[in-house]
């Protein structure tokens, strides 16, 4: 019996170590250059924490540079910066206290935790002479993420821009990420990293300006391509240079694969004539389609059997969406009669409004991903909509990817019952869509005529308000969610009242803001990828300003 006691008190505690372990999810750093070439640096963790007295950040080896004006907050509230800090004291006397601790070559930017439990810490300071000159350029060089932190982010978004707007010509690299990006959009300097950083893996970054740019205090004696080479050691790049082709072998190889490989191209245009979808990874034959939507009769049932993901994968296979990712409102509206979230004021300096996260009950698995993933978004689980734009701009592909997910896995469930039957080719597999399925292609159409038309029909006649919620979840897969709203409103105003008008509008505001942001993300990476504006690599970046740092607790 004694046995069984201790084995349970083992498992609770091992479990309480899952939970509670110390990790930082999020790092965001805003870079400020000033003309005289100093920095003044906004950055901004999300921790969990559960154990030790202090957090801290170090750079060493910054050789002519300073680091000065060290300021803390958590959660909004202030920090009292110390002149001296002393790593030894408790927990108590680091409490909502800050301070840079100097030691041999180096800095370290040290604040007590404070509060144990998930928070959010924004640091303040400036490092002076963070652009350098050599004898030909202007240079930033400096390791800004090391590679040692105690727990690896989940996500890292580096922003750094000044009173002008960088140049698109100018030469950006990004070091110790492989993967990571680095480059320049819209006039500033972005490097982020979505997944989680290898233990061996940091960001470094290098940026070559014209000479004079600005009124820099230090003038090193080598010139850029000195640093440049002793970035470059050990770095390796997304191409390797001994896989390039010369012209002539180039040619050959296209030549030699086209003959050898012309009957497999034949059926593989063969099959992707047949495909029709542009939805999903998998690929669909339709035998039937809609010729002409506007001549669809009404529809004034909900199709689908109520089911929004299955109305979605419809609405998106036979053309009757402007936008898939319209889709994440109504999933939010759906949330939003079901009390899984509410709209609250908040009246904060960004926001008047925000989306508060109560409960997951009665969420299917894609739904649970995504309430998991815009309450991280949230930190607090009050989620306004520059966060939620902010966490999509850094976790583009993530968000992303979950739109896709929703498709296959709806077209799977139709695999299941025998709604889409597999076709197995020579090269993968079609999946061949049952004529069955044309029928809800026609309500689907059908309803969407019907919500676009809805305040010229005569015949119209009041409906129960669940209907109109179901309708507008509907409108919102369409993308005519504003203007169903405002029609409604205008002619059922006890039923849309000014409230659930404002809560649809700020559903449609913070769904699109937060996409938007992602595809944004998602079309700057695709530019850089193709060859504009910046490099990246993993390793190099030997040498830089600030390297040899490291972010920990104690």
């Amino acid at each position: 019996m004694k046995f069984k006691y201790i084995l349970f008190l083992i498992i609770g505690l091992l479990f309480t170590n899952i939970v509670y372990a110390n990790d930082i999810s999020n790092i965001n750093m805003s870079i400020y250059v000033d003309n005289n070439g100093d920095a003044h640096i906004k950055e901004k963790w999300n921790v969990n924490m559960s154990e030790g007295t202090e957090l801290f950040k170090s750079y060493y080896h910054i050789q002519n540079s300073e680091i000065t004006d060290f300021s803390v907050k958590m959660n909004d509230i202030s920090f009292n910066t110390l002149d001296t800090w002393n790593v030894d004291t408790t927990f108590e006397e680091k409490k909502y206290k800050a301070g840079i601790n100097y030691v041999n070559d180096g800095y370290e930017l040290c604040y007590g935790i404070s509060k144990y439990g998930t928070n959010t810490y924004e640091m303040d300071y400036t490092i002076t002479n963070f652009v350098v000159s050599t004898s030909d350029s202007d240079m930033i060089y400096f390791n800004l993420i090391p590679d040692d932190i105690f727990e690896s982010p989940d996500n890292i978004y580096i922003k750094i821009y000044s009173d002008f707007s960088y140049s698109e010509t100018i030469d950006v690299w990004g070091f110790g990420n492989y993967g990571g990006e680095a480059y320049v959009y819209d006039g500033y300097i972005e490097m982020q990293h979505e997944d989680e950083l290898d233990s061996n893996e940091y960001m470094t970054v290098l940026v070559k300006f014209p000479k004079g740019t600005f009124n820099t205090n230090v003038t090193l004696d080598e010139d850029f391509n000195y640093y440049y080479d002793m970035a470059e050691e050990g770095a390796t790049t997304y191409i390797d240079e001994s896989d390039k082709f010369s012209i002539s072998e180039f040619f050959v190889t296209i030549i030699a694969f086209i003959v050898y490989s012309l009957p497999f191209i034949i059926v593989v245009i063969a099959i992707s004539r047949a495909n029709t979808s542009g939805y999903g990874t998998k690929k669909l034959k339709f035998n039937k389609g809609i010729k002409n939507v506007k001549d669809v009769p009404y529809f004034r049932d909900i199709p689908c059997n109520k089911n929004i993901f299955e109305a979605y994968w419809i609405a998106c296979q036979f053309g009757l969406v402007k936008n898939k990712n319209d889709f994440l409102g109504a999933i939010l509206l759906k949330w939003l009669k079901n009390k899984n979230i509410e709209n609250v004021v908040v009246n904060t300096k960004k926001s008047k409004n925000a989306l508060k996260f109560n409960n997951s009950n009665g969420l299917n698995e894609k739904e649970l991903e995504l309430y998991e993933m815009m309450n991280e978004a949230s930190v607090d689980g009050i989620l306004e909509d520059y966060e939620f734009t902010r966490w999509c701009k850094s976790h583009y592909s993530k968000i992303l990817k979950w739109f896709n997910e929703v498709i296959d896995n709806t077209t799977m469930e139709y695999v299941s019952k025998g709604l889409i039957t597999e076709d197995k080719k020579v090269i993968g597999t079609n999946y061949v869509v049952n004529d069955s399925i044309h029928e809800y292609g026609m309500q689907m159409a059908g309803l969407k005529n019907f919500l676009k038309d809805f305040s010229n029909i005569k015949d119209r006649y009041p409906i129960e308000v669940n209907l109109w919620e179901e309708y507008l979840m509907y409108a919102q897969i369409f993308g005519i969610a504003k203007e169903v709203a405002k029609e409604f409103k205008n002619l059922y105003p006890d039923i849309i009242t000014d409230d659930y008008y404002n809560d649809i509008i700020f559903i449609h505001t913070i769904s699109y803001n937060g996409v938007h942001a992602a595809t944004t993300a998602e079309q700057r990476a695709q530019s850089y990828s193709a060859g504009g504006g910046g490099f990246s690599s993993g390793g190099g970046g030997g040498g830089a300003f600030g390297s040899g740092g490291s972010i920990g607790y104690r």
